[in-house]
């Protein structure tokens, strides 16, 4: 009988991706549910559910996207990414009221609805060995603590001309004769 060694580390990965994308679709479940649409008479409520799962899914990948290398956003996704995870956050903790049967949010729903907007994206991130290139809690913070950086662009370098960059040296070398009266002071 052959044994096999479990690799550990690759069932936490197995694991925290899977679990992950379980936390983000009840996450996505619970914003739909805390976007609250109230449509007039006749539109049917299937139309709200749609629209609630566009915006949470909308809301999900602006996070993903603020969660990798943060120098690599501009100031416009940095911005969408923050108010993605308040507004998502916002809506969970709706949702969660709503589930709970209360009429207001208590300590364990913010919590909850914290964690449940956090938590999907570094652990899918880590169980496909990305967890590397960025994280929410670092970017929030280097938002707030770093200046505003400028969009990047193309690279222009400029280098100093070096005598065989010289235009004048690429021109052909004129002839080292002198003009018959040169002598004369005459031509």
């Amino acid at each position: 009988m052959i044994k096999q060694k479990i690799n550990m580390n690759k069932v936490l990965k197995i694991l925290a991706t899977v679990l992950g994308i379980g936390l983000l679709a009840m996450s996505m479940g619970w914003s739909k549910d805390g976007f609250k649409f109230d449509f007039a008479e006749g539109v049917a409520s299937d139309r709200a559910a749609l629209y609630g799962y566009v915006l949470a899914a909308s809301a999900t990948v602006l996070q993903f996207i603020f969660s990798t290398a943060y120098r690599e956003l501009n100031l416009t996704l940095l911005g969408l990414g923050i108010v993605s995870y308040v507004y998502s956050i916002g809506t969970n903790l709706s949702g969660i009221t709503a589930m709970q049967g209360r009429e207001s949010a208590n300590a364990m729903g913010w919590i909850l609805s914290v964690i449940m907007d956090v938590a999907p994206e570094p652990m899918i991130a880590w169980g496909l060995g990305q967890s590397l290139t960025g994280d929410v809690i670092g970017n929030i913070v280097k938002a707030f603590s770093d200046s505003p950086k400028p969009t990047p662009t193309a690279k222009t370098t400029y280098s100093k001309p070096t005598p065989s960059s010289d235009i004048y040296s690429k021109l052909p070398k004129a002839a080292n004769h002198k003009p018959k009266n040169y002598n004369r002071g005459k031509f």
